[in-house]
């Protein structure tokens, strides 16, 4: 659910939503919007929604023009970068560094591939291995 959050704060974020708000229609049958990439309707994407928005006080949902629309109060990256945090690592809190939007696109430097690289690695309950504290 929190990753459906994400992709849709990065789709808001990437394609320069203006006004803080956004139809859960546009959400979700759009070309490239999130609803299509994970094939949800309407009502499954505000069942997705759902969890970030009782956690994330920056997120709403809103009738004002009559119809369902998702509404935020801050950047949209910023936004979707603290769910994602809270997603994968829900006992850290790591400096916001965003992972969405136009900034989470641009590439990762040389430096940080190293800092990754040398951090420990546990294993996850089904026995993968992944980075602790890799970003």
């Amino acid at each position: 659910m929190e990753i459906v959050a994400y992709a849709v704060l990065d789709y808001v974020a990437l394609t320069e939503v203006r006004g803080g708000t956004v139809t859960i229609s546009r959400l979700t049958h759009e070309s490239g919007a999130p609803g299509k990439v994970f094939k949800l309707t309407e009502s499954e994407m505000v069942d997705a929604l759902k969890p970030s928005l009782s956690d994330e006080k920056a997120l709403g949902l809103s009738t004002l023009t009559g119809a369902l629309q998702l509404a935020w109060q801050e950047d949209p990256a910023l936004i979707a970068t603290r769910i994602l945090d809270r997603y994968y690592e829900p006992e850290q809190q790591r400096a916001a560094e965003l992972c969405a939007g136009s900034e989470g696109d641009r590439p990762v430097q040389h430096e940080q591939l190293e800092d990754a690289i040398e951090q420990p690695s546990r294993s996850d309950e089904a026995g993968s291995e992944f980075l602790v504290g890799a970003a």
